[in-house]
């Protein structure tokens, strides 16, 4: 985020467009928004985790990338924000 604050919220009848398979090389299971909805994590096959972020305009952009697993991600859960604001926990496969 910006010093100008955090984009505006979605309403319900708005659609957007995240190309979850961005910079990812299988197939993404694993998909999770923060609290403000202004941030995205997605886990792949490949044992990757893909953080984007929503910008003013409403587009999404890859804003980090974690080698977090040898095997598949499985699930991914942000943190509550009040305590963690930017911490996501994941699963993988190997457990």
């Amino acid at each position: 985020m910006d010093a100008s604050g955090p984009p505006s919220p979605m309403s319900e009848n708005q659609g957007f467009d995240l190309n979850l398979q961005h910079g990812h090389n299988d197939v993404v299971q694993a998909i999770a928004f923060n609290t403000y909805g202004d941030r995205c994590a997605t886990g792949s096959v490949d044992g990757k985790i893909r953080v984007f972020n929503r910008h003013k305009d409403g587009t999404w952009r890859l804003c980090d990338t974690w080698t977090a697993h040898s095997s598949e991600v499985l699930e991914l859960q942000w943190l509550p924000a009040v305590v963690y604001p930017n911490l996501v926990a994941s699963l993988g496969m190997e457990g």
